[in-house]
Protein backbone atom coordinates (compact mmCIF):
# COMPACT_ATOMS: atom_id res chain seq x y z
CA UNK A 1 0.00 0.00 0.00
CA UNK A 2 1.02 3.23 -0.70
CA UNK A 3 2.50 5.93 1.95
CA UNK A 4 -0.49 8.38 0.49
CA UNK A 5 -3.31 5.58 1.03
CA UNK A 6 -1.98 4.54 4.62
CA UNK A 7 -2.08 8.51 5.79
CA UNK A 8 -5.66 9.02 4.57
CA UNK A 9 -6.77 6.61 6.77
CA UNK A 10 -4.91 7.22 9.77
CA UNK A 11 -7.28 10.14 10.76
CA UNK A 12 -10.03 7.48 9.95
CA UNK A 13 -8.48 4.97 12.09
CA UNK A 14 -7.68 7.56 14.87
CA UNK A 15 -11.54 8.40 14.77
CA UNK A 16 -12.53 5.33 15.65
CA UNK A 17 -10.47 4.62 18.21
CA UNK A 18 -11.85 8.13 19.61
CA UNK A 19 -15.51 7.42 19.41
CA UNK A 20 -14.82 3.66 20.78
CA UNK A 21 -12.66 5.41 24.03
CA UNK A 22 -15.83 8.06 23.64
CA UNK A 23 -18.05 5.50 24.65
CA UNK A 24 -15.86 2.99 26.91
CA UNK A 25 -15.41 6.03 29.12
CA UNK A 26 -19.13 6.18 30.86
CA UNK A 27 -19.05 2.48 31.30
CA UNK A 28 -15.49 2.46 32.44
CA UNK A 29 -16.29 5.42 34.79
CA UNK A 30 -19.55 3.43 36.44
CA UNK A 31 -17.66 0.42 36.95
CA UNK A 32 -14.73 2.14 38.70
CA UNK A 33 -17.79 3.84 40.68
CA UNK A 34 -19.60 0.27 41.54
CA UNK A 35 -15.77 -1.51 42.73
CA UNK A 36 -15.83 1.39 45.35
CA UNK A 37 -19.11 0.75 46.50
CA UNK A 38 -18.58 -3.04 46.23
CA UNK A 39 -15.47 -3.33 48.13
CA UNK A 40 -17.23 -2.16 51.39
CA UNK A 41 -20.24 -4.87 51.35
CA UNK A 42 -17.36 -7.51 50.45
CA UNK A 43 -15.36 -6.49 53.32
CA UNK A 44 -18.69 -6.30 55.89
CA UNK A 45 -19.44 -10.35 53.95
CA UNK A 46 -16.21 -11.54 54.99
CA UNK A 47 -15.00 -9.33 58.14
CA UNK A 48 -18.17 -10.62 59.67
CA UNK A 49 -17.16 -14.72 59.23
CA UNK A 50 -13.36 -14.35 60.12
CA UNK A 51 -12.48 -14.75 62.94
CA UNK A 52 -9.07 -13.31 62.21
CA UNK A 53 -10.28 -10.11 60.93
CA UNK A 54 -8.74 -6.75 59.80
CA UNK A 55 -9.44 -3.57 57.73
CA UNK A 56 -8.17 -5.15 54.64
CA UNK A 57 -10.45 -7.82 52.59
CA UNK A 58 -8.97 -11.42 52.99
CA UNK A 59 -9.87 -14.65 52.41
CA UNK A 60 -11.95 -15.65 55.93
CA UNK A 61 -11.04 -17.62 58.23
CA UNK A 62 -14.44 -19.04 58.60
CA UNK A 63 -16.34 -19.10 62.32
CA UNK A 64 -19.76 -17.48 63.50
CA UNK A 65 -18.20 -16.62 66.35
CA UNK A 66 -18.38 -12.95 65.39
CA UNK A 67 -22.68 -13.17 65.30
CA UNK A 68 -22.01 -15.10 68.48
CA UNK A 69 -21.17 -11.99 70.19
CA UNK A 70 -23.13 -10.04 68.80
CA UNK A 71 -26.46 -11.57 70.14
CA UNK A 72 -25.90 -10.46 73.49
CA UNK A 73 -29.08 -9.25 75.29
CA UNK A 74 -27.65 -5.43 74.99
CA UNK A 75 -26.87 -5.56 71.33
CA UNK A 76 -29.96 -6.95 70.55
CA UNK A 77 -32.09 -4.30 72.51
CA UNK A 78 -29.84 -1.65 70.82
CA UNK A 79 -31.39 -2.80 67.55
CA UNK A 80 -34.54 -2.90 68.71
CA UNK A 81 -34.10 0.56 70.55
CA UNK A 82 -33.18 1.65 66.80
CA UNK A 83 -36.16 0.19 65.30
CA UNK A 84 -38.38 1.50 68.03
CA UNK A 85 -37.01 5.12 67.13
CA UNK A 86 -37.27 5.07 63.48
CA UNK A 87 -41.03 3.68 63.63
CA UNK A 88 -41.78 6.44 65.88
CA UNK A 89 -40.12 9.42 63.85
CA UNK A 90 -41.10 7.84 60.41
CA UNK A 91 -44.98 7.86 61.26
CA UNK A 92 -44.69 11.26 63.25
CA UNK A 93 -42.99 12.80 60.09
CA UNK A 94 -45.64 11.39 57.47
CA UNK A 95 -48.24 12.16 59.18
CA UNK A 96 -47.39 15.52 59.71
CA UNK A 97 -45.62 15.76 55.85
CA UNK A 98 -48.89 14.58 53.97
CA UNK A 99 -51.04 17.34 54.99
CA UNK A 100 -48.66 20.01 54.65
CA UNK A 101 -47.76 19.11 51.18
CA UNK A 102 -51.46 19.39 50.44
CA UNK A 103 -51.79 22.49 51.27
CA UNK A 104 -48.44 23.92 49.96
CA UNK A 105 -50.15 22.08 46.11
CA UNK A 106 -53.49 22.90 46.64
CA UNK A 107 -54.03 26.20 48.61
CA UNK A 108 -52.84 29.91 48.02
CA UNK A 109 -50.76 30.53 50.72
CA UNK A 110 -49.20 33.85 51.21
CA UNK A 111 -45.30 33.36 49.99
CA UNK A 112 -45.83 30.14 49.13
CA UNK A 113 -42.85 29.80 47.08
CA UNK A 114 -40.62 31.70 49.05
CA UNK A 115 -42.10 28.30 51.98
CA UNK A 116 -41.06 25.74 49.28
CA UNK A 117 -37.88 27.18 48.94
CA UNK A 118 -37.23 27.00 52.55
CA UNK A 119 -38.23 23.45 52.87
CA UNK A 120 -35.36 23.06 50.25
CA UNK A 121 -32.90 24.85 51.93
CA UNK A 122 -33.90 23.14 55.41
CA UNK A 123 -32.64 19.78 54.04
CA UNK A 124 -29.29 21.41 53.60
CA UNK A 125 -28.93 22.20 57.35
CA UNK A 126 -26.33 19.51 59.36
CA UNK A 127 -28.39 18.67 62.34
CA UNK A 128 -25.27 19.03 64.33
CA UNK A 129 -25.74 22.74 64.10
CA UNK A 130 -28.97 22.09 65.90
CA UNK A 131 -28.71 19.46 68.52
CA UNK A 132 -26.73 22.36 70.89
CA UNK A 133 -29.75 24.62 71.16
CA UNK A 134 -31.99 21.42 71.06
CA UNK A 135 -30.29 20.08 73.91
CA UNK A 136 -30.59 22.99 75.60
CA UNK A 137 -34.49 23.77 75.03
CA UNK A 138 -35.21 19.87 75.87
CA UNK A 139 -32.91 20.17 78.91
CA UNK A 140 -35.30 23.46 80.09
CA UNK A 141 -38.90 21.64 79.56
CA UNK A 142 -37.46 18.17 80.87
CA UNK A 143 -37.83 15.88 77.31
CA UNK A 144 -34.19 14.55 77.57
CA UNK A 145 -33.82 10.92 77.90
CA UNK A 146 -37.04 10.14 76.47
CA UNK A 147 -37.33 7.74 73.28
CA UNK A 148 -40.60 9.58 71.88
CA UNK A 149 -39.09 13.13 72.18
CA UNK A 150 -35.85 11.93 70.80
CA UNK A 151 -37.79 10.91 68.08
CA UNK A 152 -39.70 13.46 67.47
CA UNK A 153 -36.92 15.58 66.81
CA UNK A 154 -35.35 13.15 64.56
CA UNK A 155 -38.78 12.99 62.79
CA UNK A 156 -38.24 16.77 62.35
CA UNK A 157 -34.96 16.51 60.62
CA UNK A 158 -36.61 14.40 57.30
CA UNK A 159 -40.07 16.53 57.23
CA UNK A 160 -38.57 19.26 54.66
CA UNK A 161 -37.65 16.32 52.46
CA UNK A 162 -40.64 14.23 53.09
CA UNK A 163 -42.70 17.32 52.34
CA UNK A 164 -41.03 17.73 48.79
CA UNK A 165 -41.73 14.44 47.61
CA UNK A 166 -45.11 14.22 48.47
CA UNK A 167 -46.06 17.66 47.38
CA UNK A 168 -44.38 17.10 43.92
CA UNK A 169 -46.22 13.72 43.67
CA UNK A 170 -49.84 15.51 44.45
CA UNK A 171 -48.62 18.31 41.61
CA UNK A 172 -48.94 15.64 39.40
CA UNK A 173 -52.26 14.56 40.22
CA UNK A 174 -55.48 16.31 38.25
CA UNK A 175 -57.53 18.60 40.69
CA UNK A 176 -60.29 16.99 38.45
CA UNK A 177 -60.61 14.22 40.72
CA UNK A 178 -60.57 16.41 43.91
CA UNK A 179 -63.39 18.74 42.28
CA UNK A 180 -65.56 15.75 41.44
CA UNK A 181 -65.44 14.90 45.12
CA UNK A 182 -66.36 18.40 46.13
CA UNK A 183 -69.02 17.61 43.93
CA UNK A 184 -70.70 14.58 45.99
CA UNK A 185 -69.99 16.70 49.21
CA UNK A 186 -67.21 15.25 50.45
CA UNK A 187 -65.16 17.40 53.24
CA UNK A 188 -61.56 18.38 52.49
CA UNK A 189 -59.97 15.50 54.96
CA UNK A 190 -62.47 13.18 52.89
CA UNK A 191 -60.72 14.39 50.11
CA UNK A 192 -57.59 13.56 51.00
CA UNK A 193 -57.88 9.94 52.49
CA UNK A 194 -59.96 8.60 50.06
CA UNK A 195 -58.65 10.68 47.18
CA UNK A 196 -55.62 12.27 47.14
CA UNK A 197 -54.34 9.54 49.59
CA UNK A 198 -54.66 6.57 47.37
CA UNK A 199 -52.92 8.70 44.56
CA UNK A 200 -49.87 10.00 46.20
CA UNK A 201 -49.36 6.73 48.34
CA UNK A 202 -46.26 5.97 46.01
CA UNK A 203 -44.42 9.45 46.49
CA UNK A 204 -45.79 9.20 50.69
CA UNK A 205 -43.99 5.31 50.58
CA UNK A 206 -40.92 6.83 49.05
CA UNK A 207 -40.70 9.64 52.20
CA UNK A 208 -41.47 7.39 54.46
CA UNK A 209 -38.59 5.35 53.26
CA UNK A 210 -36.55 8.41 53.29
CA UNK A 211 -37.56 9.14 56.87
CA UNK A 212 -37.34 5.28 58.02
CA UNK A 213 -33.28 5.46 56.57
CA UNK A 214 -32.54 8.81 58.02
CA UNK A 215 -33.83 8.00 61.17
CA UNK A 216 -32.41 4.43 61.56
CA UNK A 217 -28.66 5.86 60.31
CA UNK A 218 -28.89 8.98 63.04
CA UNK A 219 -26.54 9.01 65.98
CA UNK A 220 -25.73 12.06 67.33
CA UNK A 221 -29.18 13.04 68.10
CA UNK A 222 -29.83 9.61 70.37
CA UNK A 223 -26.15 10.00 71.37
CA UNK A 224 -27.22 13.80 73.47
CA UNK A 225 -30.81 12.97 74.14
CA UNK A 226 -30.99 9.66 75.82
CA UNK A 227 -29.16 9.86 78.58
CA UNK A 228 -29.85 6.01 79.94
CA UNK A 229 -27.29 3.30 79.02
CA UNK A 230 -30.46 0.51 78.17
CA UNK A 231 -32.20 3.71 75.63
CA UNK A 232 -28.53 3.26 73.49
CA UNK A 233 -29.14 2.42 70.01
CA UNK A 234 -27.15 0.58 67.17
CA UNK A 235 -25.24 3.15 65.40
CA UNK A 236 -24.03 3.98 68.84
CA UNK A 237 -23.14 0.34 69.43
CA UNK A 238 -21.11 0.54 66.27
CA UNK A 239 -19.16 3.02 67.98
CA UNK A 240 -18.51 0.68 71.19
CA UNK A 241 -16.92 -1.55 69.27
CA UNK A 242 -14.09 0.19 68.27
CA UNK A 243 -11.94 0.78 72.12
CA UNK A 244 -8.82 2.92 72.44
CA UNK A 245 -6.04 -0.56 72.35
CA UNK A 246 -8.21 -2.51 70.16
CA UNK A 247 -10.70 -2.38 66.71
CA UNK A 248 -13.05 -5.71 67.07
CA UNK A 249 -13.39 -5.77 63.43
CA UNK A 250 -15.25 -8.87 63.00
CA UNK A 251 -17.84 -7.71 65.45
CA UNK A 252 -18.51 -4.70 63.99
CA UNK A 253 -18.87 -6.55 60.40
CA UNK A 254 -21.12 -8.94 62.51
CA UNK A 255 -23.05 -6.05 63.62
CA UNK A 256 -23.42 -4.19 60.85
CA UNK A 257 -24.81 -7.22 58.66
CA UNK A 258 -27.45 -7.36 60.78
CA UNK A 259 -27.97 -3.24 61.01
CA UNK A 260 -28.35 -3.32 57.35
CA UNK A 261 -30.81 -5.93 57.59
CA UNK A 262 -34.15 -3.64 58.13
CA UNK A 263 -34.07 -0.95 55.59
CA UNK A 264 -33.34 -3.86 52.77
CA UNK A 265 -36.39 -5.73 53.95
CA UNK A 266 -38.48 -2.06 54.17
CA UNK A 267 -37.30 -2.09 50.31
CA UNK A 268 -38.62 -5.21 49.23
CA UNK A 269 -41.72 -4.75 51.39
CA UNK A 270 -42.40 -1.31 49.51
CA UNK A 271 -41.62 -2.79 46.45
CA UNK A 272 -45.13 -3.37 45.33
CA UNK A 273 -46.34 -0.09 46.37
CA UNK A 274 -43.09 1.55 44.60
CA UNK A 275 -44.28 -0.88 40.69
CA UNK A 276 -48.43 0.36 41.51
CA UNK A 277 -46.80 4.22 41.32
CA UNK A 278 -45.36 3.94 38.58
CA UNK A 279 -48.61 2.25 36.77
CA UNK A 280 -50.81 4.81 38.17
CA UNK A 281 -48.54 7.26 37.36
CA UNK A 282 -48.70 6.47 33.59
CA UNK A 283 -52.73 6.44 33.99
CA UNK A 284 -52.63 9.99 35.37
CA UNK A 285 -50.98 11.52 32.23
Amino acid sequence: MSAPAMDLRRPAVRGRLSKALAKAAPSGAVALIGVAFALPLVWLVFAAVDSQASWAVEIPHWTIANFQAVFSAADLRSLANSLLVSVLATGMATAVAFPAAFGLSRYNIPLKQVLVIALLFMTAIPVAVLIIPVYQIYSEIGWTGSMVTASLFIGVTGLPFEIAIIKDAIDAIPPDFEEAAALDRATTWETLIYVVWPLAAPAAGAAAIYGFINSWSMFIVPLILLTSPSDIVAPITIYGFMGSAVVRYGEIAAFSFLYALPPVLLYFFMARVFRGGFALGGGVK
